[in-house]
């Protein structure tokens, strides 16, 4: 099993839009329902894969 973070959307298709630095929106590629609106910068730690020590 892996300990990756799946969102509750992780099952649909879907599309980002960057609306400006560090803002977003996660829409359903299919109806275009707005999913999730993310601000902030991502985290270098949330997109680099964990070395094993």
């Amino acid at each position: 099993m892996s300990d990756a973070f799946v969102p509750w959307w992780g099952d649909k298709e879907v599309v980002t839009e960057y609306i400006a630095p560090g803002i977003r929106y996660i829409r359903d590629a299919k109806t275009g329902e707005l999913l999730a609106f993310i601000e902030g910068e991502e985290d270098d730690d949330m997109t680099d894969e964990q070395e094993d020590d």
